[in-house]
């Protein structure tokens, strides 16, 4: 199952209150309606925490598309560099990547189940000193297991491609949009306290957040 990176909206009044969820349809392979400025007035009510009347399993929802939208502008920002500097290959496969990102956390029935468990802890994502807790991390491995731009899918962090680590870069680049946070700040913090990369692997995915900082 492919989930196209579509954002949904559904205005559904209960009792006249607000909607319990309001996710924007729009294909977000057409620029004009899908841009990294666009989604902070699409997703207002998430960001700034306005979700009283949501259940854990519709923040759920809520988070994991708007995040995907996030991450699909800027990997289609890292494209177009790429693109611009010869390598259509993998500015393709980038793309494909991007379509594609953190499905398992809607397709896998335990995986959902268990990061709604925590949908309501962003410390990590808004404080780049912020350590994961036991149960926190328990309740994400799942999704690590099953996504190769996370360094925790593999044994050897060698063995991570330069397109999975590019996905990944792409990932965190979203999320400090996101949240407003410092994309360098947080790689020097989760490297010092848990990816532990060998140096030349750090120079690489830091090189490529500064290209992205950059765009």
């Amino acid at each position: 199952l492919i989930i196209h990176p579509v954002i949904f909206r559904l205005n559904v009044k209960v009792d006249g209150k607000e909607p319990c969820l309001d996710l924007v349809l729009e294909n977000l392979l057409t620029k004009e309606v899908s841009t990294l400025s666009s989604q902070i007035k699409n997703s207002w009510k998430f960001l700034k925490g306005i979700d009283e009347y949501m259940t854990d399993v519709e923040k759920m929802f809520q988070d994991t598309f708007i995040h995907k939208e996030y991450v699909y502008n800027v990997c289609s920002k890292f494209a177009n560099y790429l693109r611009e500097n010869g390598d259509e290959t993998l500015a393709d496969e980038l793309m494909e990547r991007a379509i594609i990102h953190d499905n398992s956390k809607i397709v896998n029935k335990d995986e959902f189940r268990a990061l709604t468990g925590i949908i309501n802890d962003k410390s990590c994502l808004k404080d780049a000193s912020s350590k994961l807790s036991q149960f926190k991390q328990d309740s994400i491995e799942l999704h690590w297991k099953h996504n190769k731009h996370h360094p925790e899918y593999f044994e050897k962090i060698e063995d991570m491609t330069k397109l999975d680590k590019m996905e990944m870069c792409c990932d965190w680049a979203a999320r400090a949009i996101q949240y407003n946070t410092n994309l360098l700040e947080f790689v020097e913090k989760r490297q010092e306290d848990r990816f532990h990369f060998p140096e030349l692997i750090y120079d690489e995915v830091y090189h490529y957040c500064k290209i992205l900082i950059s765009l």
